[in-house]
């Protein structure tokens, strides 16, 4: 069900200085990896001060939770009274908040595209058969341009070439869809059963495993198979450039596919796990180690132990790991620091890094 509050003029371009983690993963690849930072580096990192902190109005309801903070246009978009609110990445300083719709809904997912904060989630209180949300605000103003109501809970989004990609699950109903709409107004333009198995678009092609067996790849602007595969790859990420994937497949299997055409270009046996990508190494953080692996053709490059389980991310000449903060070509520790933890990554951008604490954020530089 779509409903479209108001027209939606066409934002002006933002300026290329502006800095954007506009995915939870920085963009629609899921990289883990801003390329842009230089600000917060190897010299500066244990210079860095708490610059401000963004603590929300309380959730009216019962299920309160915080998702890790977006940024775009020189705002951050966080979970904020159980709805959506804007502050200033310069000065914490709350900008606007808008809690008309996702009161009460878990599995919350912020995302920024077009000029607009998307936001989705699902009733805390209808587990067995959720409905899913998808609530787009204006970044500027916080106005409700459009929403849609999905028929089963909305897992993931993913936006890029115009759209914006949902990923539903019915677990009691074993249903998965893959919906592709028209980020401007929330109009739905395509549907594909399959799993998304976490929110990538590899320069416009999603890979999605299939529901029986096997998996392939369709464009996100229309849906169109591109390819198949008889393996049931599960995606990750893609690389930087965009023109692989990286996934998990049977036994734990990590490899990188040609996001073209689906060629296997390496594989590692039972090394998949939560990773970043930088277009020189891929870091995987799996049982309590993080490892390294050559882009270019999966050579183990270097492993550290004792790393709890958590998303590697990558900026600034620095890797964050929960608790830690390491060197990137060699795995030696940089500093010992709380940024990331395991249930959110730091976001590193503009000078800042962005840590979640219990409900608020806090943003650190030096």
């Amino acid at each position: 069900m779509l409903l479209s509050l108001s027209p939606l003029s066409a934002p002006p371009a933002a300026q290329a200085s502006t800095p954007a983690w506009t995915h939870d993963g920085y963009g629609p690849g899921n990289t883990g990896y801003n390329p842009a930072e230089s600000v917060v580096n190897a010299s500066r990192i244990k210079k860095l001060r708490l610059k401000w902190r963004a603590t929300p109005r309380p959730d009216i309801g019962d299920c309160q939770e915080q998702t890790t903070p977006v940024v775009a246009s020189g705002r951050m978009f966080m979970i904020d009274g159980g709805g959506v609110g804007a502050y200033s990445f310069k000065t914490g300083r709350r900008l606007w908040n808008n809690t008309t719709f996702l009161q009460d809904l878990v599995h919350r997912t912020m995302t920024v595209a077009g000029g607009l904060v998307i936001s989705t989630g699902y009733n805390c209180f209808g587990v067995s058969n959720p409905s899913g949300h998808i609530i787009a605000f204006d970044a500027k103003t916080g106005n409700v341009r459009w929403t849609v109501l999905e028929g089963s809970a909305t897992e993931s989004v993913v936006a890029d070439r115009g759209m914006l990609i949902s990923y539903s699950v019915c677990e009691i109903c074993s249903s998965y869809l893959v919906s592709g709409y028209r980020a401007s107004d929330g109009a739905s333009m395509w549907e594909q059963e399959g799993a998304l198995g976490n929110p990538v678009s590899a320069t416009g092609r999603l890979l999605l495993t299939g529901v029986d067996a096997g998996s392939f790849a369709v464009a996100a602007t229309t849906g169109r198979v591109l390819w198949r595969s008889d393996t049931a790859w599960s995606v990750l990420a893609s690389n930087p450039a965009g023109n692989q994937f990286y996934v998990s497949g049977p036994d734990d299997q990590l490899a990188a596919l040609n996001a073209a055409t689906g060629e296997v270009i390496w594989s590692t046996p039972m090394a998949a796990g939560k990773l970043a990508a930088d277009g020189r190494r891929v870091y995987v953080s799996r049982e309590d180690n993080v490892t390294a692996y050559d882009a270019e053709d999966g050579r183990p490059l270097w492993r550290r132990a004792g790393v709890p389980n958590s998303r590697p991310i990558r900026a600034g000449g620095l890797l964050y790991m929960a608790g830690i903060i390491l060197s990137p070509t060699n795995g030696s520790l940089v500093l010992s620091a709380t940024y990331s933890s395991q249930l959110h990554h730091a976001v590193v951008i503009g000078g800042r890094v962005l840590r979640v604490k219990d409900y608020e954020v806090q943003a650190y530089g030096p």
